[in-house]
């Protein structure tokens, strides 16, 4: 990959955001795994966060690696992430060295096995934390709306993965918990409701079966692979809608000078529909003026968007269906 720096960071920042020491770490690890169970470097191997990644997004990045551009800038908060994965994985190894506890940090498994194309597969995964209870907490440095939102789908397959295994090493998991580290957190909005407590915050995720963990990540597993031999990019498989993390287009109800919408629908006719009755609504039966204070209704139509396609993957650039999609976005505007 290669780094601009359009808005000229300093030195120190530009070298950490572009030094990749997480995959030299993981590439070591994996060499040791393969040669102790006397396997091929060649088989495939996938972490549980490659796993995670829509298959087309993971293998055109892989592909296109070398030509992509991306700016120091767009990855701060990266580097905020590593700093404090980096502090509490040091915390962690004080903690087991004073005798408080035996925590385990940021250790990576290994397990592999032969998939139904009979191709053999390596899987491995680093949770962030375990602790002495056999919980796994995964940290997630996030804004305060991410943890409204709650705990994403991918989140509760990645802690799952790491249970799958500890268990497949010898351990048995007791919890699995996301630990939301909030970048955001603003002491002054906690009197509202709804807003946390504390800048950070622990929720707990469903630990799910071994044999349903086990399937998830065979057929993850046999896509991604399957992606890897497709050679046309364009016959790759598409995302789906939650990978990119879209939003549909919609219609949006709204009273004139408000900046929230009454209700959104994702028909045009039902919005306008709905917006007609509610302004008759309001209307006087007895001289049909407004109500007082009141002002009338009206439709506002919110254009559909692939957040992760846009903002967040390095490969939109060499994906044609996002260039199609985006293509037809910027014909509606126009």
């Amino acid at each position: 990959m290669k780094w601009s720096n359009v808005y000229n960071l300093p030195g120190p920042i530009v070298e950490l955001i572009s030094e990749d020491l997480y995959h030299g770490k993981r590439d070591t690890q994996l060499k040791a795994y393969l040669k102790e169970h006397g396997l091929s470097e060649d088989i495939p191997h996938f972490s549980i966060s490659d796993l995670i990644r829509p298959p087309r997004m993971r293998v055109l990045v892989k592909r296109h690696y070398q030509e992509i551009v991306k700016d120091i800038a767009n990855d701060v908060f990266r580097l905020l992430g590593q700093a404090i994965h980096h502090l509490l994985r040091d915390g962690a190894m004080k903690a087991r060295l004073q005798g408080r506890g035996y925590y385990i940090p940021e250790e990576r498994m290994f397990t592999h096995f032969e998939s139904s194309n009979g191709k053999m597969v390596v899987i491995s995964g680093e949770p962030d934390l375990v602790t002495p209870e056999g919980e796994i907490h995964d940290y997630k440095v996030v804004a305060v709306w991410s943890w409204l939102k709650g705990a994403k789908t991918e989140w509760e397959q990645q802690v799952n993965s790491y249970a799958l295994l500890r268990k497949l090493n010898g351990f048995d998991t007791t919890a699995l918990k996301i630990c939301f580290i909030l970048r955001d957190f603003n002491l002054r909005e906690t009197l509202q409701e709804g807003y946390p407590k504390a800048g950070v915050q622990m929720q707990e995720v469903p630990l799910w079966p071994f044999q349903q963990t086990q399937l998830w990540i065979e057929q993850r597993a046999m896509l991604h692979l399957k992606a890897e031999q497709e050679k046309d990019e364009e016959l790759l498989q598409e995302c789906l809608p939650e990978e990119m993390w879209e939003r549909p287009e919609s219609w949006a109800v709204s009273r004139e000078g408000s900046s929230r919408a009454t209700k959104l629908y994702k028909s045009e006719e039902l919005g306008k529909e709905i917006a007609h009755e509610a302004a008759n609504a309001d209307r006087d039966s007895r001289n049909g003026s407004l109500k007082k204070n009141d002002k009338p209704f009206f439709v506002e139509h919110r254009p559909g968007e692939r957040i992760r396609c846009h903002l967040y993957c390095d490969a939109r650039g060499y994906c044609n269906s996002w260039k199609e999609y985006s293509g037809a976005a910027f014909g509606k505007l126009k």
